[in-house]
């Protein structure tokens, strides 16, 4: 039930003992986006990043975490968007780990010369 998924790890977030730990803020952000919460799916992500440390070379749960933001980010068309979009697709590109990353890069690139 993506309801009370949501409603449990939201509960949690105030908890000291899940501030900085960033896959904590990936599950409730994409917790989030499955109960269409989308403003606080993208306040999640942008808490997964503040939090996210980059320490690994292929951070799978990182590139999973950009394309949910970018996915976010899509529905509203601004130019800032596009920058911040450009940007997470080039890290996705830096950590790709599987050909579906290299799918939704390219796909995505042609899509924001379109929508912007």
């Amino acid at each position: 039930d993506t309801e009370r998924a949501y409603s449990n790890l939201n509960a949690m977030s105030e908890g000291r003992y899940v501030q900085h730990f960033p896959m904590f803020w990936y599950h409730l952000a994409k917790a989030a986006y499955d109960a269409n919460d989308k403003n606080a799916a993208l306040r999640y992500y942008n808490r997964f990043e503040k939090e996210n440390i980059e320490i690994f070379r292929y951070d799978r749960t990182a590139v999973d975490a950009y394309k949910g933001k970018i996915t976010l980010l899509c529905e509203t068309e601004t130019a800032q968007n596009k920058t911040e979009i450009i940007s997470k697709l080039q890290f996705i590109e830096k950590n790709k780990t599987s050909w579906n990353d290299y799918y939704f890069c390219e796909y995505l690139y042609h899509l924001v010369q379109f929508l912007f």
